[in-house]
């Protein structure tokens, strides 16, 4: 089992059911849950804890919170997939992957919930 150091676990979402999960993977694995509602703070946190391996999960139910995520990423003109691990982002949903196109074109694509 991992340490609360080691994985913590980032939410940047205002859906409480997205909150639930996020929280139960965090309590599973013995790591500390950081909630954000906004996107900026969010990203700060991501970067904060780049070091730990974050596992990160991002409300992109609309096209408009994916950009706003990737915008927050992205900084000042930077690529954002240079500034995380694809492979320990994972999006929240309320559609089929299918009608979440906009999902499958992301350079920061992840999992999809």
């Amino acid at each position: 089992m991992a340490s609360a150091t080691q994985y913590p676990v980032i939410l940047i979402s205002e859906r409480v059911e997205d909150e639930r999960f996020a929280y139960a993977v965090a309590a599973r694995l013995g790591s500390s849950f950081l909630p954000f509602k906004n996107y900026l703070r969010g990203v700060q946190a991501i970067h904060e804890h780049a070091r730990k391996k974050a596992l990160i999960f991002v409300d992109a139910s609309a096209e408009s919170q994916l950009a706003q995520f990737t915008r927050a990423l992205a900084g000042e003109g930077s690529d954002p997939s240079a500034n995380i691990e694809e492979n320990r982002l994972h999006f929240f949903g309320d559609r089929p992957l299918s009608e979440a196109v906009y999902l499958a074109r992301s350079p920061i694509f992840g999992t999809y919930f």
